[in-house]
C-alpha cells in the first residue's frame, strides 16, 4: 500500500529548508561552522526567519539531532519488521543503526562535537538512555540474564563502532562481527 506524498505548509518548507541548510553545512563545516547567518544564507532565507522556528542555535541543533533519530527510527522500524522476531530482530535494529549513521556521517559527526555542549549533551545522554531502555524488554524476551546492564553494553558498543566507522567511511565487519557475537552471548548466558 502506497502513503499518499505528505504535504508541507509554507511554514514547514521553511523549517526543512533550515534542518536541510544545517545539514549540508554539517558536511562542510562542523558544528564550529553552524552559525544562524550561514545557515539562513544557505536556505535563503532572512535572519529573522530563522527565529521564528527555533529559539536560537541550541534549538535548531536539537532539532537537527531529533530529525537525525526520526529517521533512524523510521528505517529501524522498516527493518525490523523485515526480520524474523528474537535475534534477528534485535540485530536488525543494531545493524540498521550502524548503516544509518554510516550513511549520515556528517550529521552524526555534529551531534558527536555537539555532547560535550551543555543542553546538546543532556539530549545525547537522553537518547542513549532511552535506546538503553528500549532495549531491555526485548534482550528480556531473548532470555538475557542481566538485560540493564547488556542493554548499557550494547549502546556503548555500538556508539563506538558507529564512531569508528564513522572515521573510515565504511563498515567494519570485524566489529559488528563482534557486536553480534556479544548479542547471541548475551542471549545465551546463564
Amino acid at each position: 500500500m502506497d502513503a499518499s506524498p505528505t504535504i508541507l505548509s509554507p511554514a514547514q518548507r521553511t523549517r526543512e529548508a533550515l534542518l536541510d541548510a544545517g545539514h549540508a553545512l554539517a558536511e562542510t563545516e562542523g558544528l564550529a561552522g553552524m552559525s544562524v547567518n550561514k545557515i539562513t544564507a544557505r536556505a535563503g532565507v532572512a535572519k529573522g526567519t530563522f527565529y521564528l522556528h527555533f529559539a536560537d542555535r541550541d534549538a535548531f541543533i536539537l532539532a537537527l539531532h531529533a530529525r537525525f533519530y526520526e529517521h533512524i527510527d523510521a528505517a529501524i522500524a522498516q527493518a525490523r519488521a523485515a526480520a524474523a522476531p528474537g535475534e534477528p530482530q534485535a540485530w536488525a535494529s543494531l545493524e540498521t543503526y550502524l548503516d544509518a549513521c554510516l550513511r549520515d556521517r556528517a550529521v552524526k559527526a555534529l551531534l558527536l562535537e555537539a555532547r560535550s555542549d551543555g543542553v546538546l549533551a543532556e539530549a545525547a545522554q537522553a537518547r542513549r538512555a532511552a535506546l538503553a531502555e528500549a532495549a531491555v524488554p526485548e534482550l528480556e524476551a531473548l532470555g538475557v540474564t542481566h538485560p540493564q546492564a547488556s542493554a548499557w553494553l550494547l549502546v556503548g558498543m555500538v556508539s563506538e563502532i558507529a564512531v569508528a566507522e564513522m572515521e573510515t567511511g565504511r563498515p567494519d565487519p570485524h566489529a559488528r562481527a563482534a557486536l553480534r557475537a556479544f548479542l547471541q552471548g548475551a542471549a545465551r548466558a546463564d
